[in-house]
């Protein structure tokens, strides 16, 4: 079974309420095990019905291409320049999170903050809207981040390695668009990992 991740692109009130009630992710896992329970009926919707609040959104990749991803990046900041960095490192340590480096800001987590309960191990980052529009707003230019990628494709170690451009483009502009799209709506956004 392979590793997954969402991003629950969210109001953000009910979510805190679900949290909070559910002292955790239950109110997801719970609605993910009903969902099951009607696939094995017959019924093949992808839909959430227990969490009208929320779009769940499939991230390419899975866990795999988060560190790979984060790997890459972890190879190419030192050839963004200074102004550059500090954003990229902003923006990226947020959406790469379990990777820990030194550059990293710290987990971000606005819905167990807003719920008043811990955090749980299976979130990313969580962003209330308000967060979301600060992490699009202080986002370093897209298309300079890529070109300066192209000139350091790939990380200098055997292949097949996936730490590399395409991987990091694909994973970072997918985060990056759900966060817009959510921004767009006035969403929140929780990123989550299934085991």
């Amino acid at each position: 079974m392979g590793v997954d991740v969402f991003a629950l692109v969210t109001a953000w009130e009910p979510a805190v309420a679900a949290y909070r009630a559910a002292d955790g992710l239950d109110f997801y896992w719970d609605a993910n095990v009903a969902r099951n329970q009607r696939f094995l009926a017959g019924d093949e919707s992808d839909d959430l019905p227990e969490l009208p609040f929320l779009t769940e959104v499939e991230l390419p990749g899975g866990r795999s291409s988060y560190l790979c991803a984060g790997e890459y990046y972890d190879f190419l900041r030192p050839h963004l320049p200074t102004p550059m960095r500090a954003a990229a490192d902003a923006t990226f340590g947020l959406l790469l999170p379990h990777l820990g480096p030194e550059w990293a800001p710290p987990r971000h987590d606005d819905l167990a903050a807003d719920a008043g309960i811990e955090p749980s191990a299976n979130v990313l980052y969580a962003l209330r809207p308000e967060s979301v529009r600060d992490v699009l707003a202080g986002q370093p230019p897209w298309e300079e981040v890529l070109a300066i990628a192209e000139r350091y494709p790939v990380r200098p170690e055997p292949e097949p390695n996936y730490a590399n451009e395409d991987t990091f483009q694909l994973t970072a502009w997918q985060h990056l668009a759900t966060l817009a799209s959510a921004s767009a709506d006035g969403r929140g956004v929780v990123t989550v990992i299934s085991y």
